[in-house]
């Protein structure tokens, strides 16, 4: 009897796993917590969660299911992205993350990067400040990334010289780091190295001069190589023009912004002079063909408005705007979509 009730018991749990655990496939480009974004539905406890390839889901508030009752797996093929300050995902102990090879993990829009976190049994396994983890990657509370990043940045020392400064609060099995440079943080090349620290628990520091940089505005990026060959990316770090290049550049300065350009799905729109004003916006492609055609409210250089260009095909486009009372667009701001 007690062999009987054992095996009903399991038989029970098994049963139990297959109704409840389940795979669930993104569906196409969406935010992580809109029911539409997943097939058959949004994720649950024991969950094996897929973000498919040309896919971006977009964690943009304080997700917790840190109450689910069994780990989750999640692959991730596309893009999870994270966007705007407080930005987190939070999975319950031994949950797993893999970034397969063209997928990746990011952060786009403001606040700060440290507010952006993927968190497995309330460790962090992954920052806004870490950049851009690219596949093929396996992360957990107990397999963390090989570099814990606290800062990156970049200052002009001259003309074309900038200073490049970097920290980590450890490393693991760190072989060097290749500096990459960009002028439109997009199309990388290397330009340098610097050897990393191995494997420690104390703060390293480095430092590196782009003796050759550009007048113009430039882009910098690290890309961390492990001992055994595998790497991941810092965050991407911009550089304005010169002072020089910026006084000849005055008089064609735009009036529009996108923040940040490249895009990825939202963008913070900024109009100088025109806060608080309803404005007609057109997105168009290089041959002249509106693609959307919206009225909405510009808001102001701290709490910009806010567009979804998620819609788009990689390449590059423009977006005009025209604000209430005028007969014309004030400008034409070029801008590309990852």
């Amino acid at each position: 009897m007690k062999a009987r009730i054992l095996l009903l018991a399991c038989l029970t749990g098994c049963l139990q796993a297959s109704v409840f655990a389940a795979t669930k496939t993104s569906t196409g480009s969406g935010n992580w917590t809109t029911a539409g974004t997943w097939s058959p539905s949004p994720p649950a406890s024991g969950d094996s969660i897929v973000i498919g390839a040309g896919h971006i889901v977009t964690v943009s508030t304080n997700v917790n299911h840190t109450g689910f009752a069994s780990a989750v797996k999640i692959n991730v093929i596309g893009t999870l992205t994270f966007f705007g300050g407080g930005s987190k995902l939070r999975l319950p102990a031994g949950s797993i993350v893999t970034v397969s090879s063209g997928g990746q993990i990011t952060s786009t829009g403001g606040g700060g990067a440290s507010s952006k976190t993927l968190e497995a049994g309330g460790a962090t396994i992954w920052a806004g400040t870490t950049g851009t983890v690219l596949g093929p990657q396996t992360i957990s509370e107990s397999a963390p990334l090989p570099v814990t990043w606290l800062s990156f940045n970049a200052k002009r020392a001259g003309e074309t010289s900038i200073n490049l400064k970097w920290s980590t609060a450890s490393e693991i099995n760190n072989s060097h780091f290749e500096i990459e440079r960009s002028t439109d943080a997009k199309n990388f090349t290397v330009i340098g190295q610097v050897k990393g620290n191995g494997t420690t628990s104390q703060v390293s520091n480095y430092t590196y001069t782009d003796a050759s940089g550009l007048a113009a505005n430039c882009y910098y990026r690290l890309r961390q190589v492990d001992l055994n060959g595998k790497s991941e990316y810092s965050i991407i770090i911009a550089v304005p023009a010169s002072a020089k290049t910026v006084a000849k550049q005055a008089a064609g300065s735009n009036i529009v912004s996108l923040n940040p350009n490249p895009v990825v799905d939202m963008a913070e729109l900024r109009v100088k002079g025109y806060e608080n004003v309803n404005a007609n916006i057109q997105v168009v492609d290089m041959s002249g063909m509106v693609l959307k055609d919206m009225m909405m409210l510009l808001g102001t250089e701290s709490s910009p408005a806010m567009i979804d260009l998620g819609f788009l095909k990689t390449g590059t486009y423009i977006i005009n705007v025209t604000p209430e009372g005028n007969d014309k667009a004030i400008d034409g701001f070029k801008f590309m979509k990852k």
